[in-house]
């Protein structure tokens, strides 16, 4: 049956974002519920490195990687097709698959008391004569006091918010099992190649296995017939490093993950307050970085704590005006009943 209650928050979309905001708020008392289109766990398009901004957020949601058995980054290197550098991590980064790592997140979220609702498409929503959130799903309406846009790079149409902006590159993804030879070159490092038209990324995740993902320009694919196979042996023609990662290696999926209009260098700029709008975006839904630069995962993270912090802002602003306003009483009165509030009060806002 469904819920009738208006909760403080819906979140749309289940994956890193929404889980972690969903995690913030159900742990202070909101009600919230996520609505997650995919009925199950599923891989997404990710270069599924944790760099370190990430890892204390992760922390925070009670996220162990050692018992979800992320592999440990030391390094990155960069294979063009004139050089080759390696760099050492200040400190470890980790490496995780979106599959598992999603999926304990959104855990969490329910662990912590948030609703979750899976397989549940948001088509539109619009506001009732009380400034109620009317959402409508592909199973009926839900009602909130605030949304929290958690869609990743996908956009719902009623937002309308990013049009225009998709650029020319097409991502790929594929996990894979490599040799025994290129486990030992890759070591414990995040790899990034270079060719014309693009990059791509290779790192180890749970389990031994490898993530390799890479985006190119839409023309170049087409002139290379529309095909994967075809593009990608040609950019290991052109970029022999990344020829020898995966020379054998194993394929483990029956097809290859891709995505095409990618809105890279969107960032949200609101012409009204988010807190008049009671509309929240966050991670893709707030700003889109380049692929694989370790960072999109942390502004997920940071983008969900920030928008929780903002949300539950204006009750401490509440708290602290009364504090104040009783502090002054007590200053005021011909014999304060507490001493401390006389050097309280500059403190206070």
């Amino acid at each position: 049956m469904r819920p009738q209650q208006i909760f403080d928050v819906l979140v749309i979309g289940g994956g890193l974002a929404g889980s972690a905001a969903s995690f913030h708020l159900a742990s202070h008392g909101y009600s919230v519920a996520i609505v997650e289109r995919e009925a199950q766990a599923h891989h997404k398009i990710c270069g599924e490195f944790l760099s370190q901004e990430t890892l204390p957020y992760l922390k925070e949601l009670g996220i162990d990687l050692d018992a979800l058995k992320a592999s440990s980054l030391n390094a990155f290197s960069f294979y063009s097709t004139h050089f080759n550098s390696r760099n050492l991590f200040d400190a470890p980064a980790r490496g995780l698959s979106r599959y598992v790592l999603d999926e304990a997140c959104l855990e969490k979220a329910g662990q912590a008391g948030c609703l979750i609702f899976r397989g549940e498409q948001a088509e539109s929503y619009e506001k009732d004569s009380s400034q109620t959130f009317l959402l409508k799903t592909s199973r009926g309406i839900l009602k909130a006091k605030t949304l929290f846009l958690a869609t990743g790079k996908h956009e719902l149409k009623k937002m309308n918010i990013r049009q225009g902006l998709e650029s020319s590159a097409i991502g790929f993804k594929m996990h894979c099992h490599l040799t025994e030879e290129a486990q030992k070159k890759l070591k414990q490092d995040i790899a990034l190649f270079f060719f014309k038209g693009g990059y791509g990324g290779l790192c180890k995740i749970e389990n031994q296995i490898a993530n390799f993902c890479f985006i190119i320009d839409k023309k170049r694919f087409r002139n290379l017939e529309n095909s994967y196979e075809t593009t990608l042996s040609s950019l290991q023609k052109e970029n022999p490093s990344l020829g020898e990662f995966l020379k054998n290696a194993s394929p483990l999926w029956p097809k290859v993950l891709a995505m095409s209009g990618i809105p890279y260098g969107y960032l949200f700029r609101a012409k009204v307050s988010t807190q008049e709008t009671g509309i929240y975006p966050l991670g893709d839904q707030f700003a889109v970085i380049p692929s694989l630069t370790g960072s999109g995962m942390a502004i997920a993270l940071y983008t969900a704590r920030k928008a929780f912090t903002r949300l539950a802002r204006p009750l401490h602003i509440i708290i602290k005006i009364k504090m104040r306003e009783s502090l002054l009483m007590q200053t005021n009165a011909s014999k304060p009943s507490n001493p401390a509030c006389t050097w309280l009060i500059p403190f206070m806002p």
